[in-house]
Order: structure tokens, then C-alpha cells, then sequence
């Protein structure tokens, strides 16, 4: 492969050399049939390394040193077919090419790819399927996670979410189940940074647990790129065997800055509520089916109406773009975004800043640097599960519904799990795991890239990227004494805490020749490496002794009001009361 791109090398310098005139070529890119512009567009002179992208108002202009003469001007955008057209340079030089109109591409045959060896090619001369997602389709979709945005948009690829909580885990399949003790989710880059995207369970939810994917603000993502086929694992090896999604942010574009505000509310419910018996007698308590003994008159609640609420969510962006053409190019962002679960006492926020620059010094070199951090944090309610007999959901489905959950306005406890016992629950309370549970866990992830690109000579171009991302992930949960688990009524308490360390280094170089009219060539050579470590603690307790009786419910306002206690706990939580009645 060296001798190929040798042998090319010599050829391409042995070409006797014209005299070249500096020409500037100035245009407008719209979207045919409406007139609107296309932000974003790109704008290359063929067969050379000269071109530009469009700014906001979908124009363009750059510099070109060329010899005279004829040469074709490629236009293409995301979604749209590639217009190429003759462009004469002569004795002017200054050329106008006016508008140029791009109709869409139904098919997106012409749509233009990086592959995972990070070329940019043609959707039809690739031998495997790759599907995109582009910035309108997430602006259209209003999504808030990155599964949102895939979710029905590719196809063949399967997302699903292991539970309702608004910081759920999501899990993608791009080529199906290939592993059964191992991790079958697709490898994730961002801006060339191979990011981690554990799902590590810090506490116990009943199934569930969190994915990194949520620390993603889909406002700051420009398109996706998804690879199912095998040359996924042409650079990443086995790390890609469940294909390869690429995310690719928003950058800064030559023009005058342009600053986007946006803001949005949203509100989540649960569709459709399970049918209660309401039936006003119960059958004794360790009788039989088939015995006839005289049923007890008992009064049904339907504990929907305490477990699940209208959920609201909010979320505002603030981003600034902008740059100089063949100078200075500039993108930073912030976000803030809180999400309510339809389970009452799940909360997600987070918090969301990204800046890239990137700097062209002259026509050879091109720098480019990111980062990005996240905050989040997110109060969980445990749903209870195979391996956990505590939990709001579990003691709804499994518990009888004849006890009034709510806590006793007099001495402010839950009904308690005492087997046996008439008029109890034989599973915890929910309003007690609701009210006073406190599961929380904490994010904070930095995420930061250098990327060099050198263009020595026509055709030839030499890449570099230095990829960090890390964070650190910190789960508490508490369970105070007395609590309605039977498992757990003396007090339960743990931390965990998971940290992420991902380095990455590619360097790649290539050489692209038109052979004829029909035959191109391109060399590529490239390597990489890829240094992780991660790091699990946790520590936790059974059978907390405080060295006090009553218990301080951790209350959402609406209930606040309904609910006493007898005594005061120590605050273990922000928000808890200090003293009750």
C-alpha cells in the first residue's frame, strides 16, 4: 500500500506545473422549489482542496489557486442530491456563480458519508448499509435523549428504554443480539472521541439503571451516522462488532455571529391506568380458596392515583456561532434541562456546556479544538425486581389493595409488612418508598478532543486526533429505620461510585488521484489506540440504629400538608422537614 501511494506521490509531483492565478468565488446555496437557504451546505472545487461551507444565510465564498481553466464545482448538503457544474476560470478573477438550487434526494444515493475509516464518500458507492439522521429530523422530533432521536429514524436499528424513568437506560441494536455473556450496543464516537457508554447499576432499581447516552444534549448534535455493516470494524476492530454510531456536534461557520435561544416545556403521563378490584369483601386470611367461610367486609383503595402524576419538564438553550472564512471559526453552547418521572419523586436534571474553535493557518493546516461538560443528577424511585423486595411498583401489582397507604394523620407511620397480621401489606408500602426512600445518583463528565488535519499537496491530506473523555458517576441510597421493607425495616444505606477514564489517539493518511474519467484512486494508511480504565466502589450497611423512634417523610408539597410524624429524624436529604406536628 506504501508502494501504491509512493508511486502516486512521484506521479502527481512530476506533472509540470502551470501558472496559477488566485481566483475568489463567491455563491448562494437554496433548497429548490422553496427558495430557502441552506446553512451549512458544502462548496468544493473538484480535484482540488479548495472549497467552503455556507454560512447561516446559506452563502459562501472562499479562494482558489488554480491554473486557468476549466474545473467542476460540487455542491452538496445532507439529504439533498450533489450538483456538479462546469466552472470556467479565466482572466476574472472574481467569479459569481449566482444561486444554486439542490433538490432533494428521496433516496440519499448521493448523500455523503464519513465511514468509519473517517473518509468522506457516497452513500451508493458503499457496499454496506448506513443509515443518517440529520439536524432537521431532531428539531422536528423535539427529542430530549439521544434515543429519541433514533428511535423509528433508521432502520433496522431497535431502541428500547429498560424502564419509564426519565434517567432510564436505553439499549440499541443495530445487528442484532451477537453475544450472550458479553455487551452487544454499538461503539459511539463524538467528533472522533470514543466515548464510554456504560450502564452501570450503582444501586438496585428493580432492573433498571442509567445510561451515558443521557448526558448527550441532542440541541448540540448536527447529525448521526449510523454503520450496521462490516467496515464498521475496519478501524475499530471488535469494539464495533455491534456497529458503529457517529455523532457529529455543531460547529462554528464563516459570517456574522448568530445566537439561538430556544425554550420548551413538556409533559408526560401515563396513558392508560390498570383496572383495581373494587369488590368490598376479602376472603379470611389463611383460608383456602375453596373454603367457605364468611368473607370480611374491606375497603379497596386504588394506589395509582398515590404512585404515578402528571409530569412536567422544562428546558432552555442558549447557543452563539460564527468565524471568518480561511480564519477563525467559533461554536459554544449551553443547556439546562429538568425532567419529572410519571412516578412521583423521579427527577432528572442536567446541565450542559460545549465550545469548539477551530483555526485554519493558511491553506496547508487545520486545527480544531472541543469540550464539552455535563451535571446531572437524577432522584430515583425503586420499582423493586428479581432481587429486590422493595419497591413502589411491586408493592402496588403484588400487595392487596383493602390498607389506606397514606400515613396515619395522627401518628404520621405507613401501614407496616407484619405477616399474618390482619389488615396489612404483604409487600412495602408505596407511599413509604415514595415519600421517604432516597435514591439519587450524580454525574459529572468532561469530554474534549484535538484534531490536526495537514493538506501538503493536491489530493494528499494527513489527520490527527487526540480523543479524553471521563467522569464520574456517585450513587446514595437510603432506607430509614422502620420502613414498611420487610427486608430492609431496620435501615439500609449505601454508596457507590463509578469512575471512566477513555483515551483515544487515530492518526490516518490519504491520497486521492483521478486515474481517468471513470477510475479514481485512493490510499489510505492509518492507526490508532485506545487506552481505558475504570474504577467501581461501594460500600454499604443493614441495621441502622439512629437512636430515635419516628421518622421524617420526605414529602412533595401537595402531601406535605396530609402527613404528621411523632418525632424528627436527622436530615439526611435537602428538602427534608426538621420538625413535624
Amino acid at each position: 500500500m506504501r508502494l501504491v501511494m509512493l508511486t502516486g506521490l512521484l506521479a502527481a509531483l512530476a506533472l509540470p506545473a502551470s501558472a496559477q492565478t488566485t481566483y475568489s468565488i463567491t455563491g448562494t446555496v437554496v433548497e429548490a422549489g422553496t427558495g430557502t437557504t441552506l446553512p451549512g451546505a458544502s462548496v468544493l472545487l473538484d480535484g482540488t482542496r479548495f472549497g467552503a461551507a455556507t454560512n447561516i444565510e446559506g452563502e459562501f465564498t472562499f479562494d482558489a489557486t488554480v491554473a486557468p481553466g476549466t474545473y467542476e464545482l460540487r455542491v452538496s448538503y445532507v439529504g439533498f442530491s450533489t450538483l456538479r457544474q462546469p466552472l470556467t476560470l479565466g482572466t476574472n478573477r472574481t467569479v459569481d456563480i449566482g444561486t444554486v438550487e439542490l433538490s432533494d434526494d428521496a433516496l440519499r444515493s448521493e448523500e455523503v458519508i464519513v465511514s468509519a475509516t473517517g473518509l468522506p464518500v457516497e452513500r451508493r458507492q458503499l457496499g454496506n448499509s448506513i443509515g443518517t439522521v440529520d439536524a432537521r429530523e431532531i428539531q422536528d422530533a423535539g427529542a430530549t435523549a439521544i434515543d429519541q432521536v433514533l428511535a423509528g429514524k433508521v432502520a433496522g436499528a431497535v431502541v428500547s428504554q429498560n424502564s419509564g424513568n426519565p434517567a432510564g437506560g436505553v439499549s440499541i441494536r443495530l445487528r442484532g443480539p451477537s453475544t450472550v455473556l458479553g455487551s452487544a450496543d454499538p461503539l459511539y464516537v463524538i467528533d472522533g472521541v470514543i466515548v464510554d457508554n456504560s450502564s452501570a447499576s450503582l444501586y438496585d432499581l428493580g432492573g433498571g439503571s442509567q445510561n451515558r447516552l443521557v448526558d448527550i444534549n441532542p440541541e448540540d448534535i448536527e447529525r448521526l451516522e449510523i454503520l450496521k455493516g462490516a467496515s464498521a470494524a475496519a478501524l475499530y476492530g471488535s469494539r464495533a462488532n455491534g456497529g458503529v454510531i457517529q455523532i457529529f456536534t455543531r460547529r462554528g461557520r464563516s459570517g456574522a455571529p448568530v445566537v439561538t435561544l430556544s425554550t420548551s416545556v413538556r409533559t408526560d403521563g401515563v396513558r392508560r391506568t390498570l383496572d383495581v378490584n373494587r369488590a368490598a369483601f376479602d376472603r379470611p386470611q389463611g383460608t383456602a380458596p375453596e373454603a367457605s367461610a364468611s368473607p370480611n367486609a374491606v375497603q379497596r383503595f386504588d394506589y395509582q392515583d398515590d404512585i404515578f402524576q402528571q409530569a412536567v419538564g422544562t428546558e432552555q438553550y442558549l447557543s452563539i456561532s460564527g468565524g471568518q472564512a480561511g480564519g477563525t471559526t467559533y461554536f459554544a453552547s449551553g443547556g439546562h434541562f429538568v425532567n419529572e418521572g410519571i412516578v412521583a419523586g423521579n427527577l432528572f436534571r442536567r446541565l450542559t456546556g460545549r465550545v469548539r474553535v477551530g483555526q485554519d493557518l493558511g491553506r496547508v493546516l487545520n486545527i480544531s479544538t472541543g469540550a464539552s461538560f455535563t451535571r446531572s443528577r437524577s432522584d430515583d424511585i425503586p420499582n423493586g425486581g428479581l432481587e429486590s423486595n422493595y419497591g413502589a411498583l411491586t408493592g402496588f401489582i403484588f400487595g392487596p389493595n383493602f390498607v389506606d397507604i397514606a400515613p396515619d394523620p395522627v401518628t404520621g407511620l405507613y401501614s407496616r409488612t407484619s405477616p399474618g397480621a390482619p389488615g396489612s401489606l404483604a409487600l412495602q408500602n408505596p407511599r413509604d418508598v415514595i415519600d421517604n426512600f432516597d435514591f439519587n445518583q450524580t454525574t459529572n463528565r468532561f469530554t474534549g478532543d484535538v484534531q490536526v488535519r495537514l493538506t501538503p499537496i493536491e489530493g494528499m491530506s494527513i489527520s490527527y486526533v487526540l480523543g479524553l473523555d471521563t467522569y464520574s458517576q456517585s450513587g446514595l441510597a437510603f432506607v430509614p429505620p422502620g420502613s414498611t421493607s420487610s427486608s430492609l425495616s431496620g435501615g439500609f444505606s449505601r454508596r457507590a461510585d463509578f469512575n471512566v477514564l477513555n483515551l483515544n489517539n487515530d492518526l490516518r493518511l490519504q491520497y486521492n488521484r483521478d486515474l481517468s474519467s471513470m477510475v479514481e484512486s485512493t490510499t489510505t494508511l492509518g492507526a490508532t489506540s485506545q487506552y481505558d480504565q475504570n474504577n467501581t466502589f461501594a460500600i454499604q450497611t443493614f441495621g441502622l440504629n439512629v437512636g430515635v423512634e419516628g421518622r421524617a417523610p420526605r414529602l412533595s408539597a401537595s402531601r406535605a400538608a396530609r402527613a404528621h410524624c411523632s418525632a424528627p429524624l436527622p436530615s439526611r436529604r435537602s428538602g427534608w422537614p426538621t420538625s413535624c406536628s
